[in-house]
């Protein structure tokens, strides 16, 4: 009798041990993002310039070289204040809608291409990076 049931024990153990833990427990699914809130704001921000800039040369009131040194004006921008802030400062500073007032300031668009932008970036909600 003690044999059988010493034989049936180890049989149940070989058995448990063998099986891989095949017993799995519901989990909730691990949320990846590909971006954070503020890489998504940027990117959404980053959009709606081109987009706005590139209705305006469709409409011809911007020209294709305005258009270049617009994006090359914003690239240095961001390029000269990297040191000193966080990315995503620099980049938020760089897309809000009052960089139009210093576009005007430093010549690159006249006022009235720098107010049809203005309002063209105005209607999308760019609150959030101001």
């Amino acid at each position: 009798m003690i044999k059988v049931s010493r034989i049936t024990l180890l049989i149940m153990a070989v058995t448990i041990l063998t099986s891989n833990n095949s017993f799995t427990f519901a989990m909730e699914p691990i949320m990846d993002y590909k971006y954070s809130l503020e890489e998504h704001r940027i990117k959404r921000a980053k959009f709606i310039w081109e987009a706005s800039l590139t209705e305006m040369v469709k409409a011809n009131d911007l020209s294709t070289e305005d258009m270049k040194s617009v994006k090359n004006y914003l690239k240095d921008y961001i390029k000269q204040s990297k040191s000193e802030e966080s990315r995503y400062e620099v980049e938020r500073k760089a897309l809000s809608v009052y960089r139009v007032e210093d576009l005007v300031k430093n010549h690159i668009l006249d006022e009235i291409q720098g107010n049809k932008l203005k309002k063209k970036l105005n209607k999308y909600d760019l609150s959030d990076l101001e």
